[in-house]
């Protein structure tokens, strides 16, 4: 992706924001806005189809919300790093 985006909650929707399965990473968004699979540094099965939770890119920053944020509708991750802002909740255990 060459360019920044930040993909903000729809509103009404913040309690599907981010879920925590058990054995999973993260998952962003009710319809996987982002899912990131467990074995994402070694396969091809993490995607993201923003516009279900949170809002989609606008249409001239972005043909194709399955493509948009990593060139190709399924990926493998390169790199992963996962924050917490310090004094937060954490939703896992």
């Amino acid at each position: 992706m060459d360019h920044e985006f930040k993909a903000n909650i729809q509103e009404g929707k913040e309690g599907k924001a981010i879920y925590d399965y058990g054995g999973y990473l993260p998952y962003f968004g009710n319809g996987s806005d982002l899912y990131i699979d467990p074995g994402c540094l070694g396969n091809t099965e993490s995607y993201s189809y923003l516009g279900k939770t949170y809002e989609k890119p606008s249409p001239d920053l972005c043909k194709n919300v399955k493509k948009f944020l990593a060139g190709t509708e399924y990926f493998q991750v390169q790199e992963l790093e996962i924050y917490q802002v310090p004094g937060e909740r954490s939703i896992f255990k």
